[in-house]
């Protein structure tokens, strides 16, 4: 009886010891299966991605292509404008041509100036002493003084003057100095006004601080 027991427990452990071969075996084979799958899956994306890195690099080799072909029409283009401008004219031709518009500008000075007519200048010396005492003490005190040039000192001597502007201003220190000696002064223009009708009597006439 015992002996018919042990054979059947090495039959069993035969068995169990087949079963646990047989999984391990199954299990190496998932796993080497599994491992052949990803290589592959990896080998496909190798693939795959060479295949994009060569389409870029064509693309890229494609758009330098192009660069440097506009870049060369630019060139020539602006080549051509260079050359046509500098073959244009000859010299003789280029003087005769600025001689030629240099004349049209002087004519056209010319017929401006006969056809707009001539400004009629006065001159009128005018004395800080005689007309504002005041005010030459202040230059003298302080170095700066204000004063103002009424138009009623050009009607004594232009009456019915209207329209008038300044065009210049000389001044005329009278003093004793030593030689190579400059005597500077500054004279601003710091309010205006001036006569619009030429029958103007009141101060509302006058038009005051006008735009130059």
């Amino acid at each position: 009886m015992n002996g018919v027991v042990q054979v059947i427990r090495i039959g069993a452990d035969s068995l169990t010891y087949e079963s646990t071969s047989a999984g391990r075996k199954n299990g190496h084979m998932r796993t080497t299966q599994d491992r052949v799958q990803t290589a592959n899956s990896s080998g496909y994306e190798l693939k795959n991605t060479d295949k994009q890195i060569m389409a870029y690099q064509a693309r890229i080799a494609i758009a330098n292509q192009d660069l440097i072909t506009n870049q060369q029409k630019q060139t020539d283009n602006s080549q051509e404008v260079v050359d046509f401008l500098t073959h244009k004219y000859t010299n003789e031709e280029l003087y005769s041509l600025m001689e030629a518009l240099f004349m049209s500008l002087k004519n056209m000075e010319a017929t401006h100036h006969k056809e707009r007519g001539h400004d009629l200048e006065v001159s009128k010396y005018v004395s800080l002493r005689q007309t504002n005492p005041f005010a030459l003490l202040q230059l003298r005190e302080n170095g700066a003084c204000e004063f103002a040039i009424l138009k009623i000192l050009y009607d004594m001597d232009f009456p019915g003057h209207y329209l008038c502007k300044i065009k210049t201003v000389t001044l005329t220190m009278p003093c004793i100095i030593g030689p190579y000696t400059n005597v500077n002064c500054t004279l601003r223009l710091t309010a205006h006004k001036y006569r619009s009708d030429p029958s103007a009597k009141d101060k509302r006439d006058y038009v005051e601080k006008t735009p130059d």
